[in-house]
């Protein structure tokens, strides 16, 4: 992703309006008082009361909806057992409950409401990731009017898209996309082509924050294995960028025991590295690693990019990883996602992976004895940047083309306020409050967290990835990992495939841009 501004520096930048338990407002202000008075040849009395600082008028505080409702079709689905759902903090509780993060939630929905004078009005629907690209193809080809925002998994939305059932986000007025409670490069990440994207993504759409992957790292367990520093050199070699898939793989089989001495993997041992299934943890191995998926040209995505060096460094590194008896992944957790946490949390795996930052709310994992930290995927190089895949599942927010053109000026109002208030109010508990104090131990955890946020990234091939043919992770890593094909084979033979699917998914985005082009709220 990367925001235009950390999430760190954004709050910090906030915090001069929460001030109040510190150095006093006249003090602080004092000195610039007395010179002003001094210019104007007054005295400034010792009790002079300072005017208090005032915030700039919001744009939308002369808004008057008159009772409209926003009607908003929010995803219920739980994608991950440990992850949960996000609908939690988007559509919030009927009431307060005690919880800071959701209270919030819940107090934001009613701020909305009460400065744009409308409603929020939210339908669940509950849909496995295979259904979202069926269902919303449905509903624009009935010409439905039933609701103003869609939020839902990437994969499908994505896909669905290609048929021009979505509004150009480029023509909507009211949205702010420099803000910091946009994801402007993940936007435009998505995109095949400059001129038309669909995909709203920020901080009101907080399934992409929850649902970014992490590693965790059981810490009591590698000071036993590793000394007894525990892992604050581990640390180091992350925040000095030497955190590599090379350094991953020397900690991981060096963690390794078969402790029954039956000479084969079972949940008795001990791993270095243990996920359930093969193909879900393996998709934020390949982001991390930015192989190079696709080329960009100025009008656009011109290719498929991936045959390359890197790509097939990742690929032996792919391999290693998962098909290593070392590794706790299919062979013996396959779906039971609870026991792979179990294992973590009971002491017997080093590195639990296919973890997600909403993961650290999972009761199982904030009740373990013992002490573990967080880590961002390795780097290919040294010389690489980090980067955070968001799942393919993530749930992002979509705007019908079959709204009334006249509608369009309030929800893009109702969304832009929500999406500001998630920012300045939600994420201040949930992120900095709720995550960084309640769900991890240390400090170190915390700038971890920020280190993760904040280099969100590459998530083009998680987007289209099942709309190409799943070349861009499934049909190239996964498949010629499974069926011993070498990735040069399973690439090419696939490559003018989907190079074909593609052109054609650009040429109709094109098509789409043309006949959106004067859709446009000033």
């Amino acid at each position: 992703m990367k925001k235009t501004i950390s999430l760190l520096l954004a709050l910090l930048l906030l915090l001069p309006a929460f001030a109040g338990c510190g150095e006093s407002k006249e003090n602080a202000d004092a000195p610039a008082s007395q010179a002003q008075a001094e210019n104007n040849g007054q005295t400034t009395p010792d009790e002079e009361t300072v005017p208090e600082e005032t915030e700039e008028p919001d744009p939308f505080a002369d808004r008057d909806y008159n009772g409209q409702s926003l009607r908003i079709c929010t995803s219920t689905n739980v994608a991950a057992v440990t992850l949960g759902n996000s609908n939690l903090y988007i559509e919030g509780p009927e009431e307060l409950t005690g919880d800071a993060a959701p209270d919030e939630v819940f107090q934001r929905n009613k701020y909305v409401e009460d400065l744009l004078n409308m409603k929020l009005d939210f339908t669940g629907v509950d849909l496995s990731f295979t259904d979202v690209e069926g269902y919303l193809h449905r509903y624009v080809a009935t010409a439905a009017d039933d609701y103003d925002l869609f939020i839902n998994d990437m994969r499908g939305s994505c896909a669905a898209s290609v048929k021009g059932g979505f509004l150009n986000r480029l023509n909507i007025g009211n949205f702010d996309f420099s803000a910091p409670w946009w994801y402007e490069d993940f936007m435009q990440d998505v995109s095949l082509i400059p001129d038309y994207q669909c995909v709203l993504a920020g901080d009101f759409f907080i399934d992409i924050l929850r649902s970014s992957h992490i590693l965790l790292v059981n810490k009591s367990l590698y000071t036993d294995l590793y000394g007894e520093d525990g892992p604050a050199a581990l640390y180091d070699e992350v925040f000095e960028g030497k955190w590599t898939y090379d350094r991953f793989i020397e900690i991981t089989e060096g963690s390794y025991a078969d402790l029954n001495g039956n000479g084969k993997p079972d949940t008795s041992d001990r791993f270095g590295y243990a996920a359930f299934q093969n193909y879900g943890p393996m998709i934020p191995f390949v982001a991390s690693a930015n192989p190079g998926f696709i080329e960009r040209g100025a009008e656009g995505i011109t290719g498929v990019a991936m045959y390359n060096e890197r790509a097939l460094q990742l690929y032996d590194y792919i391999k290693r990883i998962f098909m290593s008896p070392n590794s706790g992944t299919l062979q013996v957790f396959k779906e039971d996602q609870e026991g792979a946490m179990r294992q973590f949390t009971e002491g017997r795996c080093m590195i639990l992976g296919y973890q997600r930052l909403g993961s650290l709310e999972y009761a199982l994992l904030r009740d373990m004895e013992a002490d573990f930290g967080i880590l961002p995927y390795p780097k290919l190089t040294e010389g690489d940047e980090y980067v955070t895949s968001a799942h393919d599942t993530s749930e992002i927010g979509l705007i019908p083309v079959t709204i009334a053109p006249d509608s369009l000026e309030f929800i893009s109002a109702a969304v832009e306020v929500l999406s500001r208030e998630t920012f300045k109010k939600v994420l201040p508990v949930y992120y900095d409050s709720s995550m960084k104090m309640k769900y991890t131990r240390d400090q170190t955890s915390a700038r971890m967290l920020d280190l993760i946020h904040d280099n969100i990234g590459d998530s083009f091939p998680l987007a289209w990835g099942p709309a190409l043919g799943d070349i861009l992770v499934y049909g190239t890593y996964y498949v010629g990992m499974t069926d011993g094909r070498e990735f040069t084979s399973v690439f090419k033979s696939q490559e003018k495939v989907v190079q074909k699917m593609l052109d054609k998914y650009i040429q109709s985005y094109r098509k789409i841009a043309d006949q959106q082009a004067d859709y446009w709220v000033d």
